[in-house]
């Protein structure tokens, strides 16, 4: 989620030790680590900002209200993926 859908494919295959991999290259490679971190960062900014993150949580409640409670997936797609 931090670094969005995109992103995932990138960094690690979820099929394979490619995961273990990718943390190596993390942890030996300073350049790469910074870079991926101001990426993070930017998306938490760009995508979680508190107002935005409010508005998801009032948006689910009222679906809640309405017995809609099947639909909040749909909410938690757009965060994903940063459609909101």
């Amino acid at each position: 989620m931090l670094l969005g859908p995109q992103a995932i494919d990138q960094l690690f295959n979820l099929n394979d030790d490619s995961l273990s991999q990718a943390l190596i290259r993390l942890i030996r490679d300073e350049m790469i680590r910074k870079e991926l971190g101001q990426r993070m960062r930017a998306r938490v900014t760009e995508h979680f900002d508190i107002r935005k993150v409010a508005r998801v949580y009032a948006d689910a409640y009222q679906l809640i209200a309405a017995r809609r409670a099947g639909e909040i997936h749909r909410l938690a797609q757009a965060v994903v993926l940063g459609t909101l």
